[in-house]
């Protein structure tokens, strides 16, 4: 097996930091039994994982260029 995919890292330790920090705090909100604080926890964990969700795409974006562009680099040369 070779490297692990740098993506992949990234998204499983993301992940392991949302999970510790507004998922835990969401856990022990309900544990309260406090609405609103539950309420405001559930409200930061939908907002980091669509950060986390966008901060994906952004890097998979830059990569699908940055490959695109060493493509057309290669391409030039050939010709």
């Amino acid at each position: 097996m070779g490297e692990p995919d740098p993506f992949e890292v990234w998204a499983l330790q993301r992940a392991q930091q949302i999970v510790l920090n507004e998922g835990v705090d969401l856990m022990h909100s309900a544990q309260w039994l406090d609405k609103k604080l539950t309420q405001r926890n559930s409200a930061r964990l939908r907002n980091a994982i669509c950060q986390s969700l966008i901060e994906a795409m952004e890097i998979r974006l830059a990569d699908m260029a940055e490959h695109g562009e060493a493509a057309q680099r290669k391409t030039e040369k050939a010709a």
